[in-house]
């Protein structure tokens, strides 16, 4: 991995190989992780602190947010399009199904993906807290707001019996997902007593157990112990946005 300083750092690339702009513990960026190993794509980390963004940044994105991919000159940014751009530039498993109707269903579910994000954000933040905060007081609205987003994902893992989202095949929808519902279920669990894995009658616990089993989501997997005591502490899902952390420091 090379760590980014503030003035820039000394690529290995030569502008041919890929580059992935990254922070160890954004889950938006463990999509991108997990699509290159995955395709077994040899890559390049430039570690970028997002508490201290080097003013270099802004040329490679504008926005100053991770995750960012170069290849060849080109520079491809928002975690699916980059997922998206992996899985049809480069050779490996294919992340989307071939066949047609499932693969619209998985572009459907890939759709609906912020919803369920957004919904689960504000179950965590509750009545009293901030977007990606951890509040005190749960609104039980919320967490059936939070359900029903989840529903077509509960759907397709009982019609297709899973053990990945859309069947035997695990596809970007597991990818785009899996992050996410990872910290749900942390935050969820500890602050609310709610228990994510536990929908579908065990379906998402299933699905959750399914992706872990896999040794190339391990290698980019936070360690939940380790995830709630950075909740606890700093009250927040995106607490990496404020203090100069990666993941091997909570460990």
């Amino acid at each position: 991995m090379a760590q980014a300083s503030a003035k820039g750092w000394q690529s290995s690339a030569n502008g041919k190989g890929v580059e992935l702009f990254t922070h160890s513990l954004c889950p938006y960026a463990q999509r991108v992780e997990m699509a290159l190993v995955e395709k077994q794509v040899p890559h390049e980390v430039v570690a970028i602190d997002l508490s201290r963004k080097p003013s270099w940044y802004r040329s490679v994105n504008p926005r100053m947010l991770v995750p960012a991919l170069r290849w060849e000159g080109k520079v491809v940014v928002e975690s699916l399009a980059i997922c998206r751009f992996v899985d049809e530039r480069f050779e490996g498993p294919s992340l989307m199904p071939d066949e047609g109707g499932v693969r619209r269903r998985a572009d459907e579910l890939l759709d609906a993906c912020d919803g369920v994000v957004s919904a689960g954000l504000q179950a965590v933040m509750g009545a009293d807290g901030r977007f990606w905060g951890i509040g005190t007081r749960f609104e039980e609205r919320d967490t059936k707001a939070f359900e029903t987003k989840m529903a077509p994902l509960l759907k397709q893992l009982q019609k297709h019996g899973g053990p990945y989202l859309v069947g035997q095949q695990l596809t970007l929808v597991d990818l785009a997902y899996l992050p996410f519902i990872e910290r749900f279920a942390v935050a969820m669990n500890h602050f609310m007593g709610y228990n994510v894995r536990a929908l579908g009658d065990g379906e998402v616990g299933h699905w959750m157990d399914a992706c872990h089993a896999r040794p190339a989501l391990q290698s980019t997997r936070t360690d939940p112990v380790q995830l709630r005591k950075a909740y606890q502490k700093y009250m927040s899902l995106d607490f990496f946005d404020y203090h100069s952390l990666t993941r091997s420091d909570l460990l």
